[in-house]
């Protein structure tokens, strides 16, 4: 194993433990998911992890994105019961967005193109997350966010070959978790 599949390695594993803490934290109704934003999540990790194989990225790097999608989905269904009752027009045309590019994604055959409107779906999704969390500044982890960081930054280092392909999904979804920490961080002081 070599050093960067070993980081790799260690990035599935920060993912996995990272939902840990989230997941108690949104049954102890502590953090509240959006749901709108955990469906589009759980479609473009689940896109992602085959882009990066396709891309030659490599399965260290792949599983850390999988994985991420299987909790996306476990977040999803958990967002039903203990997720954010507050969802507004806006959260609603950005779920469309999501899925009309999500839609979009299915008719095309070409990679970039597809890696492309995945992340254009993950920008969206962050959307309503960002505005709740902009309201509700305590409605997120910010330690689970910041293992979601540590844990892109491994399967980032892990890959076998850096092209658009592998990259940009996971460039996008680190900068928009790191925003995410960012503008939590902000409110709790000023709110």
């Amino acid at each position: 194993m070599t050093t960067p599949h070993l980081i790799g390695a260690i990035g599935t594993l920060l993912v996995t433990i990272s939902y840990i803490p989230y997941i108690y934290q949104i049954i102890s109704k502590k953090t509240k998911p959006h749901i709108y934003t955990w469906i589009l999540w759980s479609l473009t990790q689940a896109f992602a992890t085959t882009a990066i194989l396709e891309g030659g990225g490599g399965w260290f790097s792949a599983a850390n994105i999988g994985v991420g999608a299987i909790l996306a989905f476990t977040t999803l269904l958990l967002s039903f019961k203990y997720g954010s009752k507050n969802i507004t027009t806006f959260d609603t045309i950005a779920l469309s967005a999501g899925l009309i590019a999500a839609t979009v994604w299915f008719f095309f055959d070409h990679p970039v193109i597809a890696i492309s409107i995945i992340t254009l779906i993950e920008i969206i999704a962050f959307l309503p997350t960002y505005r709740k969390t902009w309201n509700e500044p305590w409605s997120e982890s910010i330690l689970a966010w910041g293992l979601f960081v540590l844990g892109n930054l491994c399967a980032l280092y892990a890959l076998d070959d850096y092209n658009i392909l592998t990259t940009l999904y996971i460039v996008t979804m680190t900068i928009g978790s790191l925003t995410l920490i960012l503008l939590s961080s902000h409110r709790r002081r000023t709110f």
